[in-house]
């Protein structure tokens, strides 16, 4: 079975050459050159064009535009095209995308399951980054859309013979989990029933509290604690953290979506990514420390500055962001800053790496590893 596209262009050369015989059935206008004349143009312009206007008007000694438009009282609609609309010289058809979006199911479904498979990636190594949700909760929904987002565009790269390592990063050195752990520390409660389910209870709880009296010093201590690896407090940090995210890929594999490994946020800090990270924006000009104002005694980054060296922080609307807090805290911006600038080569590190899990579907789940 021929594919959509193949009729969509069938069609429209048909259309092409019997306008030309009822213009004028003197002229002789082969196939191959109408096919040549062919091209796809800007979206607001159509859905396939013709040139075939600028063969014809050296034969008839006319403008391209006048040739075009005497021709365009003989274009017949067809099954996948609606309209067609001259500009310029260029003859512009427009898709019954009605029409194409059920030729296409038809066409999928009585092909094989290699349908639409492309050699374009040519092993070329792809990473997907998906859904990276908070290890202290259960998925909702919108965790939901992303992961399944994320596992399509995998399966279609992978389609297309590209290499893909499916990641997952794990911010478990975030305000949200250092909350849960408090919660943990001090509720004094037992987990009942699926760990992140409980776990999400356990954090409403604790801003239920947080509405009642101010913890924030105690939280913004554990978050420290957490981030130097060091303490018991770190340590049972990861500890339920990897718990939570076993339970949310209880979750995962329900909807058959797997994973080839999973980025901690507090190995990235372990592996002194962010001190490397921090140190060559230093080196740059492009953090500073203000002693005054409202971010006094943070770690500031200018993007203005940081632009030269990552140009997608070109033209932003701030100029500033905090990457350390003036507790000695590290933000999710400088840590995930740090994990880009790895990813890219700007700096080195090296992560250790360890088994995870093995997936139901028999594939093994990798983790760094401190």
């Amino acid at each position: 079975m021929s594919s959509p596209s193949y009729k969509l262009k069938r069609e429209f050369i048909s259309a092409l050459k019997n306008a030309i015989n009822k213009l004028d059935p003197n002229i002789s206008m082969g196939e191959e050159e109408i096919r040549a004349s062919i091209s796809r143009p800007k979206k607001e312009f159509g859905d396939i064009s013709s040139s075939i206007s600028f063969r014809l008007a050296r034969l008839l000694r006319l403008s391209p535009h006048i040739v075009a438009q005497k021709l365009m009282p003989h274009l017949e609609k067809t099954e996948l095209i609606k309209e067609f609309k001259e500009l310029d010289g260029y003859i512009n058809a427009f898709i019954d995308e009605k029409a194409y979006a059920k030729l296409v199911i038809k066409t999928i479904i009585e092909s094989t399951s290699n349908y639409g498979r492309s050699e374009i990636g040519n092993g070329k190594k792809v990473i997907i980054e998906y859904p990276s949700v908070n290890p202290n909760k259960p998925w909702h929904v919108g965790h939901l859309k992303n992961a399944l987002i994320g596992d399509a565009i995998s399966n279609i790269f992978e389609f297309c013979s590209y290499t893909v390592e499916r990641e997952d990063y794990i911010d478990d050195l975030g305000l949200q989990v250092a909350e849960s752990l408090w919660g943990y520390l001090n509720l004094g409660d037992k987990p009942n029933k699926k760990f992140d389910q409980w776990l999400g209870e356990e954090y409403v709880k604790v801003n239920n509290i947080m509405k009642e009296r101010d913890i924030s010093k105690e939280i913004n201590e554990l978050l420290k604690k957490i981030e130097d690896h060091s303490t018991s407090e770190a340590r049972l940090g990861r500890e339920f953290a990897e718990k939570c995210v076993v339970a949310q890929y209880e979750t995962a594999f329900s909807y058959r979506c797997y994973h080839d490994i999973l980025i901690w946020e507090s190995d990235v800090v372990r592996a002194k990514l962010l001190e490397r990270a921090l140190k060559l924006a230093e080196e740059s000009g492009a953090i500073e420390k203000p002693s005054t104002g409202k971010y006094a005694n943070c770690v500031v980054a200018n993007l203005e500055k940081l632009g030269k060296i990552f140009k997608e922080l070109e033209g932003l609307e701030e100029n500033e962001k905090v990457l350390i807090r003036s507790n000695g805290t590290a933000t999710y911006l400088a840590k995930d800053l740090a994990f880009h600038m790895w990813k890219f080569g700007i700096i080195k590190g090296d992560f250790l790496f360890d088994e995870f899990m093995i997936q139901p579907n028999g594939k093994v789940l990798y983790t760094t590893s401190a």
